[in-house]
């Protein structure tokens, strides 16, 4: 890791470091919000396409 981030930590490995051990709660939610306001579309877009998929085999 210190080969491509130097010796000072990066954001996303900040980030990662705060939501997998948070210490402080306030910054912790603040990080959750956008990790889930950006997965969730993309959830619900992949369920969407594999959804029309899901027809039984002798229905229309």
């Amino acid at each position: 890791m210190e080969f491509t981030s130097g010796s000072d930590k990066t954001l996303p490995i900040w980030w990662l470091n705060q939501l997998s051990r948070p210490r402080e709660v306030a910054i912790t939610n603040v990080l959750a919000l956008p990790v889930m306001l950006v997965t969730m579309p993309l959830i619900l877009l992949a369920w969407r396409f594999t959804r029309d998929g899901d027809a039984s085999p002798g229905g229309r």
